[in-house]
Formats: C-alpha cells, structure tokens, sequence
C-alpha cells in the first residue's frame, strides 16, 4: 500500500543474527555493555547515594545490634569461667549489597560473675564492623571471686570508609575483686589479672576509643591494655582520634602497662593514660618472671610499677599526649616510667606527664633505671613537622620516708615554622640518697623556643640535682632558664646547665644552683647565651652551705655578633672551708659588651674567692667588673681579674679583691683596659687584712691609640698584720693626651714591706706618673715582749733585725 510501511520479520532477523557473521558483533556488543556497567560500577565511589533505581532501607532496620551477656552474680555459677562473643557485621566486606552501606553495627559483650570457685575468670569479644555507617563495639564484665580473678577482653571497632560526620567507637569498663587472703610466702597465688586489646579503625569521621578498669586483691593486681585508635585510613581523610585509658588497682603489689596509640591524617589526635595504684607489699625476687611481661615488672623489691608508652600522631591538626601516673606503696618501692609523645606535620602538638610515686619502706624510681627495661623511658616529646607550634612539660614528684629516690626524665619539643616550649619540675623527698636528672630541650627553626628546668631534693643523707637546659632557634628569640636546688642532707650538690642559642634574635640564658646541707655541699651553674643578631644576656649564679666543707662555681657567657651582649656569674660560698669561684665573659663583633664576675667565700677556717671577667667587642664600649672576697679564721684568699677591650669604642675595667683572716690573708687584683679609639679606665684595688700576715696586690694598666682621647690607670693596695705586704703598680699609655698612672701601696704591721710604681708614657704631650707607699709599725714601747723573746730565742736573727733597723729608709 501507498504510504505504509513495509513490514518486518522478525523472527528471520533473528535467525540471520544468529548465524556465524552476526554472533561476533552481538558479543562484541555484550562485552561493551558489559564493560560500561563496570566502569559506572567502579565510578560509583563506596560514600556515594545509591543509584535511583535501588530501592531504599527502612530506617528502622539500619542498625544490626549483637549482644552477648553472662549475668551470674552469685555461687549458683560453679563453673568459675564465663564467654562472652558479640560480633557485629553487616554486609559483608566486598561491597555487594548498597542497601548495607548505612547500616549501623552495635556489638556489646557484657559478663557479671560471682562466684565461690577458686577462680573467676571472665573471656571477653566485642568486635563491631561497618561500612558507610558507624561502628560500635562495647565490652563490660564485673568479676568477683576467692581465689585468682581474671579478664581477658579483645573489643574492636571498624568502619571503612566511615561516615565523616559519624563516630566509630569501642568502649569497655572492667571491674576484677579478689577476696582472697593476703599469702605472704607467694605473692603469686590467687592474684588479679585484666588483660586487654582495644582497637577502632574508621575510615573517615571520628575513631574513640575508651577504656576504664578497676581491679582490687590482698596479693598481686596486675593490669595490661593494648589500645590502638586510628581514623582516616585514606590519606587526608577528614577525622579525629580518641584514645583513654584509665586503671586504678590496689592490691599488695600492683603493676600496669599501657601502650595507647592514636592516629589521624586530618585532624585531630588525642591520647591520655591514667594510672591509681596502690600497694602494700613487694614482689620477691625468687618469682620473677612467671608469666609476667618481663620488660614491664621486672623491677626488684617494688610494690608499685606504671609504665605508660602514650602516642599520638596526625598528619594536618592537633596531637595532644599525656599521661597521669599516681602510684603508692607502703612497705616497699615505688617505680613509674611513662613515654607521651605528639607528632604532626601541620597544626599544634602538645605532650605532657605527671608522675607521682610515694612509697614508706621503700625506694622510688621515675625513670629508666634499669638495663632490662626494653620499652621507652620517662620522657615527653612533642614534635611539628611543619607549620605549627609543639608544647612540652613534665612534673615528677617522689617521696620516701626512709629510702632513696631517683628520677630521671626527658622533655623535647621540636619545631620548624612555630614557638617550641618545653618545661619540667621534679621534686624529690627522701630519707636516705635523693638523685634528679632532667634534661629540657626546645628547638625551632623559626619563632621562639623557651625552655625551663627546675629540680629540688630534699634528703636526708646525700642530695644531688643535674638539670640541663637547651634552647635553640634560627629565627626568633630564644630563653633558657635552670634552676637545682639541693637541701638539707649531710652532703649535697647541685648542677644546672643552660643554653639559649639563635641566629636572628635575642638570646637569655639563667642558671642558678643552690646547695645547702649539713657537711659538704657543691654548687655548680652554667650558662650561654648566644646570638648572631641581637642582644644576648647570661646569667650564672650558685650558692653552697654547710658546716663543714663548701664549694661554688659560677660561669656565664654572652656572645652576639651584632648586638649587646651582657654577662654576670656570681658565687657565694658559706662554711668551714668555703670555695667560691665565678667567671663571666660578653663577647659583641658590633655592639657594647658588659661583664661581671663576683665571687664571695665565707669560711669558718679557710675562705677562697676567685673570679675573673672579660668584655670585648669589636665596634663599641665595652664594661668588665671582678669582685672577690674571703673570710677565714686561719685562710682567706681572693683573686679578681677583669679585662675590658675594644677595638672601636671606650673601654672600662674594675678589680677588686678582699681578704679577711686571723692568720694568713691575701689579696690580688689585676684589671687592664685596651682601646685604639677611645677613653680608658682601668682601676684596680685590693686588700689583705690578717692578724698575722696580710698581703695585698693590685696591677692595673691602660692603654688607648686615640689622639685626644685620656688613658688613666689607678691601684690601690692595703695590707695589715704582724707581717704586712703590699704591692701596687699602674700603667697607662695614652699617644697624645696625658697618661696618668695612680699607685698607692700601704701596708700596716710589726713588719711592713711596701713596693710600688706608677709609669706612664706619651707620644706628644705631657705624661704624670704618681706613686706613693707608705709603711708603718708598731712603736718600739709595743713591741719589746716580742723583742726580748726574738733575742732569747734567735740571737743571730735579733743582731740581723738590728742591722736592718739601722739603716736609712727608702726615699
């Protein structure tokens, strides 16, 4: 017909499809259709709504929920050990059904067991897998018992890839009681055990991981937990982590472990450890190693162990790490090692740790004492990568009634491209020897670092304290301060170092070291401040005192090469035999330098003080300043030296020294000042007063290259007793202008002896050189005892006394 269509067969197209030419395209066409349902298969990301055409889940059934829960309060479960397995997991892990990629997963292990067997012993399972949902796992048990009581518990959560906005969470509470007696020939009969792993693993979103315990028994309390957190298992996955652990055991001897570990790539990482024990016996030495962690409680004598190895890592945001460790004992040791380190590349890390041990009949460690202890010291680090500050403090506290202490700690914080700060205080208590040793490092390539030591023991028998200070930075300022203090035992000794080093910025560095004890006390502090550009200020400082033997040594160093540098060490010594000894240095390429050294020996019998101080600069005015002085009954010597140098500027310098004894007193003090263009004075002054023999000797010396500029040197000696000896010289050198030289010499006594001088010398002009002594002796009506008993005694030494007395004085 016209206008229609002509009709097709269909059933012969078919068949001419099927023959051999055909097949090949329609596989041809099979395989493309296949292959496009794969790729769109594959382009449908896991996260992603499912497509249109898949029906959708009814909210009330997107939640899978297993729980698994032994109740038995009472004897009527004879059987002594209870399981508990909860596992939680919809779909299953190859993705096929979309429908389950929102459904929930709650696993819950739960265990009440009460019973009259001679053990209880609760097994625990709890593990919670999701896809695009969040996962949950709980675990919980309460186990009472008479004889050994247990909890072994594994709970886990995972959720891959997670919700971003969602929570992945594992979380359990433990509670173990033994009633059995206290067995005081083994302390490894019916003891209480928790052991425990925990991890949550998300995707994406936020990873919390909590776990808390309680344990109690009369014999050995044992807890150990694993804990692992980790959220964003792609990489720049948006989350935080959470990771917390908590245990409180009281038992006659107590141990933990934790090894918490919490991990992200975008976001925030946060993990904390709380340890309680308390104890009231010890673990003898012949049941060692029976199944316990031998790198944990290996530790001898000890009714108390806490070791905590605390970490948190993230890539972009906060870490943040710290540990709480309160341990008691009361008729053996105390030990507590705990590791909080916070690393990340961009964002802020802090880390922190607290460490408190007490114990009545027993010694204290806080720290690594030990050689078998594999796992990580008593440290806390915080480190940035790359953008970001790193903030790090410890607190270490011990207290022995009758035994010794020793704590030992490290604390770093590290940065590139962010303030470093780093803290720590350590307060050790005991009867018998008390030993602190902490290091503080705070190093950043740019901004400030700060660093801060103090350390205190308080002992009875032997204190010392070593405290070591550092703080380093490229760009920014940078402070360093040490304070050691050592108390009240029969010998004691204190030690701080510090160091505060940049490139572009001021530098301040303060080390103070006090040691005060019954017989022998040392005092040492160290400090450096150094720059390239900027003012650098240092600050040395110690004191000792005792009854009977004291000794004091100061040094401090400020150095910049474009800038003020200042510098100041100062000792002071009082006892029987005191030593007192301070040397200060300012060294300045283009800026003024000023130093000051002082030293002071009071001593009962015998007193030392010796102090030396340089300033020097290559463009500007430079100061120097050395004090010194010495008391004894029998000995008193002081020595100062100071020098003041420039090569463009005035040039100041100061020496002084004083001696005081009943015996033998001497006194020395040499002060020089140099400059080629510039004003110089130098000025020298020392004396020996004893009521035997006193000596006294200054030299002073000056010198400029400016033409109109004045040089002037001036010394000052004075000596008295029986036999009085006094030296004075000064020296200026001036090219133009007068050079003027003061030196004075005065010596009082039976016998005086004086030797002074005074030269100057000058290119053009006028020079003065001053010299003056003076010598005077008891009148002849005051001295005809010791005459007439010289003449009894020594006829040959009285005729040669004579002849000397008879000739003329020296003009």
């Amino acid at each position: 017909m016209l206008g229609r269509a002509p009709q097709r067969n269909s059933h012969l197209e078919l068949r001419a499809c099927l023959q051999p030419s055909c097949q090949a395209l329609l596989w041809i066409v099979l395989a493309s259709l296949a292959r496009l349902a794969a790729s769109r298969q594959l382009a449908q990301a896991p996260w992603e709504e499912p497509p249109p055409a898949v029906l959708p889940v009814d909210p009330a059934n997107k939640t899978v929920y297993v729980n698994a829960t032994v109740y038995a309060p009472k004897a009527a479960f004879p059987a002594g050990q209870a399981l508990a397995n909860a596992i939680a997991s919809y779909p299953n892990p190859k993705f096929d059904n979309p429908n389950g990629w929102r459904f929930k997963t709650i696993s819950n292990a739960s265990i009440v067991l009460g019973t009259q067997f001679p053990a209880g012993i609760a097994r625990l399972q709890s593990i919670s897998n999701a896809k695009l949902a969040p996962a949950i796992a709980l675990s919980g048990a309460n186990v009472e018992s008479p004889g050994a009581t247990g909890i072994l518990a594994r709970t886990r959560a995972n959720a891959y890839p997670g919700l971003q906005y969602g929570a992945t969470l594992a979380k359990s509470d433990y509670r173990a009681v033994s009633t059995a007696p206290f067995e005081p020939t083994n302390k490894l009969t019916n003891p209480v055990v928790v052991f425990m792993a925990q991890d949550v693993s998300a995707g994406q979103g936020q990873a919390v991981n909590l776990i808390n315990v309680d344990a109690e028994g009369k014999n050995l309390v044992v807890g150990d937990a694993r804990g692992e957190t980790r959220s964003g298992r792609w990489y720049m996955a948006p989350g935080n982590a959470i990771m917390g652990s908590r245990f409180n055991l009281k038992g006659s001897q107590t141990a933990v472990f934790s090894r918490n570990r919490a991990r992200a790539n975008f976001g925030s990482s946060t993990s904390g450890v709380l340890h309680m024990l308390s104890s009231e016996g010890l673990i003898p030495r012949e049941h060692l190693r029976n199944g316990l962690r031998r790198d944990a409680y290996f530790l001898v004598d000890t009714g108390s162990i806490a070791r905590a190895d605390n970490r948190a890592f993230t890539d972009v945001g906060a870490a943040q790490a710290g540990n709480i460790q309160l341990v008691k004992s009361a008729n053996a040791g105390s030990t507590t090692v705990g590791l909080a380190q916070a690393r990340t590349a961009v964002g802020n890390s802090v880390a922190g740790g607290l460490n408190v041990a007490y114990a009545e009949n027993g010694d204290i460690y806080l720290g690594d004492y030990w050689d078998e202890l594999s796992n990580p010291g008593n440290a806390v680090v915080a480190t940035n990568y790359g953008r970001g500050s790193s903030q790090a403090g410890q607190v270490n506290i011990g207290l022995s009634l009758n035994r010794d202490i020793r704590i030992g700690g490290t604390v770093a914080a590290t940065a590139v491209q962010g303030s470093a700060t780093a803290g720590a205080f350590e307060l050790g208590n005991g009867y018998g020897e008390v030993e602190l040793d902490q290091d503080v490092t705070a190093v950043t390539s740019e901004y400030t670092a700060s660093a801060g030591n103090v350390g205190v023991a308080v002992a009875q028998q032997r204190g010392a304290v070593v405290t070591n200070t550092i703080a380093k930075t490229d760009i920014g300022p940078a402070l360093s301060y040490g304070i050691s203090t050592s108390v009240v035992g029969v010998q004691n000794s204190a030690v701080s170092s510090t160091t505060a080093t940049t490139a572009t910025g001021p530098a301040a560095s303060l080390s103070a070291s006090q040691a005060v004890g019954g017989v022998a006390s040392e005092s040492q502090g160290a400090s450096l401040a150094k720059t390239t550009t900027g003012n650098a200020l240092s600050v040395g400082s110690a004191f000792s005192g005792s009854a009977l033997q004291g000794r004091g040594v100061a040094t401090s160093t400020g150095i910049t090469s474009d800038g003020t540098a200042l510098s100041t060490g100062w000792s002071g010594v009082v006892s029987a035999n005191s030593d007192a000894s301070a040397a200060s240095s300012a060294v300045s390429g283009t800026g003024n330098a000023g130093s000051v050294a002082q030293a002071y020996g009071l001593g009962v019998l015998e007193g030392k003080a010796t102090t030396a101080s340089s300033a020097g600069t290559t463009a500007g005015s430079v100061a120097s300043g050395a004090l010194s002085a010495a008391v004894g009954l029998i000995q008193a010597q002081s020595t100062a030296a100071s020098s003041g140098q420039t090569r463009d500027g005035n040039a100041q310098s100061l020496a002084g020294a004083l001696s005081l004894a009943g015996v033998n007193s001497v006194a020395r003090a040499t002060s020089s000042g140099a400059t080629p263009t510039g004003d110089v004075q130098s000025r020298a002054a020392a004396a020996g007063l004893g009521l035997f023999h006193g000596e006294a000797n200054a030299i002073s010396a000056a010198g400029t290259g400016c033409i109109d500029c004045v040089s002037d040197a001036v010394a000052n000696a004075f000596s008295s007793g029986l036999v009085a000896d006094s030296t004075a010289a000064a020296t200026a050198d001036s090219p133009v202008n007068p050079g003027n030289a003061l030196a004075n010499a005065v010596a009082v006594g039976l016998i005086s002896r004086t030797s002074n001088g005074g030269s100057s010398r000058v290119a053009v002009g006028p020079g003065q050189a001053l010299a003056g002594s003076l010598a005077v002796s008891l009148p002849p009506g005051g001295t005809q005892a010791i005459q007439a008993a010289i003449r009894a005694a020594n006829p040959a030494a009285a005729a040669a006394a004579a002849a000397s007395a008879r000739r003329p004085p020296p003009a």
